[in-house]
């Protein structure tokens, strides 16, 4: 059902096509991070012979690369005015090269720079991710969108991860400290006469599902290979699933926090300061 963002444009009629996410994913520094988590995987063969099963994947992961960085050459306007066939062959492995290396040293600069897509975002602290509903009161009216645009701006000066609601979405703010974790808000907004409103935030926690189901692949392996005896790739399977579950926790905890201390500080829009 389409709403608008923050529930601006109720109910239209005219729908936009969705975003091609995964046509853009081998374009992604991240990217990367897969590819080396699926080549771990296959090296883990050699303690338990199923994790073999990986490289299929792998290959498959690398041949999207390929793909993407060819066709991106096939557009490349310096190949199609290459003087001969040899020249434009040279010139389409050389723009396929470029293409493939881009994303990788884009992943470099970034490690390199301290900005991992690992690092902590917002203040420190952490609050129990947990569903909770907190109230505010105000005695001058003010428009609700501008209410979120400063829960919003609150938010991104505190260093979070902040992304508003699309057209279609039930929740108006969804806050992160990391790509496996964060918590999502919605508002409403209770009108009592004479510019009095009462603000309802309801927010909860919203685990990115690419790490629940990173964890719970690495579970099921852990657990196969204990059940075949192979107890070394097991355990270190069985740390993985671990870890990753944690950090989802922490994330989420951390994203809760920063929500937290953006409606304690957050003035209310229109009152005076």
């Amino acid at each position: 059902m389409y709403y608008g963002i923050w529930g601006t444009n109720l109910f239209q009629s005219i729908y936009r096509p969705g975003d091609r996410f995964l046509l853009t994913l081998p374009l992604m520094p991240e990217y990367y991070l897969l590819l080396a988590a699926l080549l771990a995987l296959s090296l883990g063969g050699f303690l338990w012979t199923w994790l073999f099963v990986a490289v299929p994947l792998l290959v498959v992961a690398v041949a999207a690369v390929v793909v993407d960085g060819a066709l991106g050459a096939s557009r490349a306007p310096v190949v199609a005015s290459a003087p001969s066939a040899r020249a434009r062959a040279r010139m389409s492995t050389l723009v396929t090269i470029l293409y493939i290396l881009q994303p990788l040293a884009r992943l470099y600069g970034r490690l390199r720079l301290g900005l991992s897509p690992f690092r902590r975002r917002g203040p420190s602290g952490l609050v129990a991710p947990i569903p909770r509903t907190t109230t505010t009161w105000s005695e001058t009216w003010s428009a609700p969108e501008a209410r979120l645009s400063e829960i919003d701006q609150q938010l991104r000066d505190h260093g979070a991860i902040v992304r508003p609601g699309s057209g279609y979405a039930r929740w108006d703010l969804e806050v992160r400290s990391g790509p496996l974790g964060g918590v999502r808000m919605r508002m409403a907004t209770e009108e009592h006469g004479a510019g009095r409103q009462l603000m309802r935030f309801k927010s909860w926690p919203w685990p990115a599902a690419a790490g629940l189901l990173v964890a719970l692949v690495l579970a099921t392996l852990a657990a196969a290979a204990g059940l075949d005896g192979a107890w070394p790739a097991s355990v270190l399977l069985a740390v993985g699933a671990i870890v990753v579950l944690l950090r989802v926790a922490q994330e989420c905890a951390s994203a809760s926090a920063s929500l937290a201390l953006a409606l304690r500080t957050t003035p209310k829009a229109g009152d005076p300061t």
